[in-house]
């Protein structure tokens, strides 16, 4: 009979990341588990952008941890791929390839609590903000060519998402709660 489209298959081939748009010329890791059975071989079939024939590889058992892993380096076009482990097939997925903007330079201006009675100071190009608790920084990105969503992610995970400005410039406020 036919399978209950509710429910997960018994035996399954699950691929990491699946679709998704990557910069030209990135390195993408391919990752894939094998759901309740094991497999003597496992490969990736690979189709790039404009070839009729299936490229296939073995896929090498992860390091760290159960199931398997491919690296696709330096990609430059698009491909379709899936992963086969013995008779048990993924679905198919894209990696579409992607010219995205690149950064060109940050500005930084850090401004500093009246209080202090410190100069207010611009680094560009800028990088890393130092300052004490309570100082804001203004802080803007230029890229290569237009971008339509930024975002700046923080070494806590936090994200401010960039506002488009004059020609290829992007900006963030960002206030320093800690030192």
């Amino acid at each position: 009979g036919s399978a209950n489209q509710g429910k997960r298959p018994l035996y399954d081939v699950t691929v990491m990341p699946g679709n998704k748009t990557v910069r030209r010329k990135s390195d993408q890791v391919i990752s894939a588990q094998l759901l309740n059975f094991s497999a003597d071989r496992v490969i990736l079939h690979a189709r790039y952008h404009g070839a009729t024939k299936w490229e296939s590889t073995p896929m090498q058992p992860r390091q760290n941890g159960a199931g398997y892993q491919f690296l696709f380096a330096g990609l430059s076009d698009s491909v379709e791929y899936y992963v086969q482990a013995d008779s048990a097939r993924s679905k198919h997925y894209t990696l579409t390839v992607k010219d995205m903007p690149g950064v060109k330079r940050v500005r930084v201006a850090v401004h500093f609590p009246a209080g202090l009675h410190l100069q207010n100071v611009v680094q560009d190009p800028g990088g890393d903000i130092r300052a004490v608790a309570g100082s804001d920084a203004d802080i803007s990105v230029l890229t290569d060519r237009p971008l339509q969503r930024g975002v700046l992610v923080l070494e806590d995970g936090s994200k401010i998402e960039l506002r488009a400005g004059d020609g290829n410039w992007l900006s963030a406020h960002l206030p320093i709660k800690k030192d």
